[in-house]
């Protein structure tokens, strides 16, 4: 049997039905710095700046830092530093190579001086939702930027910082993380100044790649990538419109350039960020591997339906014109695409993090309005109950969620599901200050979920 060709650029010319680089690649000027080279940067915003590339402006190649592991930079030096992007559904495939990444750094002094020199213009991150809660330190995300913006201030070349991670107001909070962080003399007069912030809004589902990923891409490609990005079909990004230096026409390539963000933001999380995580903790407690096992199963499905509709929308301020029924029903479209399948685990994943941004706004909203909210309060059940480890049918339960360690050192203290809740809100900070009244409505559906079961837990809050 021949043994494959590895992808790199000598390759491109070679290749049939995947889509290439239209441009001179040693032609690409460094014009951006990316901070988290994961899968999901790769296969979103590196797409946008692809389209630009391909339109003909080639002032922003990308130099990409991966800061944690050595592994993006081990297998992507020694392919030119390209990759495959494969974006799949239920109707087929479409295979692409973006052209614009031209290194990856590993070393914080190399990026801080990336970043320092004056002919990058942006930085873009992702660094996901735990990145932010650990900003304020030195070797953060944050302080790097707050140690090259002093460089950039000697050379009084301005820059535009933009956080793309599933946060609300994500530009504000990297903002005011790297301000806190400005200890040289006239540096946060200057930043506030000359650096923008600007919030942005992402969604693409982007999951782990797996060995049978590359094992197929191997197939249809005819070639060997170490480090390809599998994804679906859809792509959305909204940036608001505050730069301080020139850009990538991103709109030319599908981006929403806008105002204000906020709404957006609002919508993504509560209502799509949100739905996959019910589908998550709930399809791990029915013992469900996949995202789309536990959204094709009548009873989740119809349980997120009536969750977004009873609970969620009526404290939702949409964007202007958008369809929200139609946006529902793409979300769950999307997460029933089995060509892309999800891990349960991989969403439910850092709960603690993200449930703050997904579901508590909703909940202290119907709180607030003397209105319960029984389906978003069994969904925070949920989450606790997976945090035991079995599933129920007594297979285990297994993901990363290190800010919920407070919470699994209580489990192995506390059995009665009405006293964990009140643990957790006592001696813990996950909670902000949840009423009584809710953590005693909270305390009695955990203790059905425990004792019942999801079905029996489910059942009265379904009508039909």
């Amino acid at each position: 049997m021949t043994e494959l060709p590895r992808l790199n650029a000598s390759l491109l010319a070679q290749l049939e039905n995947v889509r290439v680089p239209t441009y001179p690649r040693a032609e690409l000027q460094t014009g951006m710095v990316h901070i988290g080279l994961g899968a999901f940067h790769r296969a979103h915003q590196a797409i946008y700046t692809e389209r630009v590339l391909n339109g003909g402006d080639l002032r922003w190649g990308t130099v990409g830092a991966s800061l944690r592991t050595t592994n993006a930079r081990d297998a992507l030096a020694t392919q030119d530093y390209l990759y495959t992007v494969c974006a799949r559904d239920q109707d087929g495939f479409e295979l692409q190579i973006p052209g614009g990444l031209v290194n990856i750094l590993a070393d914080a002094d190399a990026l801080i001086a990336a970043i320092a020199d004056p002919q990058v213009r942006v930085v873009t991150l992702t660094i996901t939702e735990k990145g932010y809660q650990d900003a304020d330190r030195a070797g953060s995300a944050a302080g790097i930027l707050a140690l090259a913006l002093t460089h950039r201030m000697e050379s009084r070349a301005p820059l535009s910082i933009l956080s793309c991670d599933n946060l609300t107001g994500n530009g504000r909070i990297l903002g005011e993380s790297v301000l806190a962080l400005c200890a040289a003399p006239g540096l946060a007069s200057w930043v506030k100044d000359h650096v923008a912030f600007p919030n942005s809004m992402v969604d693409r589902i982007t999951p782990q790649t797996t060995a049978a990923d590359r094992t197929w891409l191997n197939t249809v490609a005819g070639y060997t990538d170490a480090s390809p990005v599998v994804c679906e079909t859809f792509s959305q990004w909204v940036i608001e419109d505050d730069f301080r230096t020139d850009r990538p026409e991103w709109e030319a390539g599908g981006a929403l350039l806008v105002k204000d963000v906020a709404p957006y933001e609002r919508a993504k999380l509560r209502l799509l960020n949100l739905s996959h995580s019910l589908l998550a903790y709930l399809g791990l407690l029915k013992g469900y591997e996949t995202i789309h096992e536990a959204v094709n199963d009548a009873e989740l499905r119809g349980f997120v339906l009536q969750t977004l509709d009873g609970e969620v929308m009526p404290h939702l301020e949409a964007p202007a014109g958008m369809d929200v029924n139609a946006y529902i029903a793409s979300i769950l479209r999307r997460f029933g695409n089995d060509a892309v399948p999800y891990r349960t685990a991989q969403v439910a994943s850092d709960g603690s993090h993200k449930l703050p941004q997904r579901l508590f706004p909703t909940l202290k909203a119907a709180w607030a309005a003397g209105e319960p909210a029984p389906r978003l309060e069994l969904a925070l059940c949920a989450w606790l109950q997976t945090l035991k480890g079995k599933a129920e049918d007594g297979s285990s339960i297994t993901y990363d969620d290190p800010g919920a360690e407070p919470v699994r050192g209580l489990l192995r203290t506390l059995e009665d599901p009405e006293a964990l809740v009140q643990a957790v809100a006592r001696e813990t900070t996950l909670w902000p200050a949840f009423p009584q009244d809710a953590l005693l409505r909270i305390g009695k559906t955990l203790a059905r979920l425990t004792n019942t079961g999801i079905s029996a837990a489910l059942t009265p809050l379904l009508t039909r």
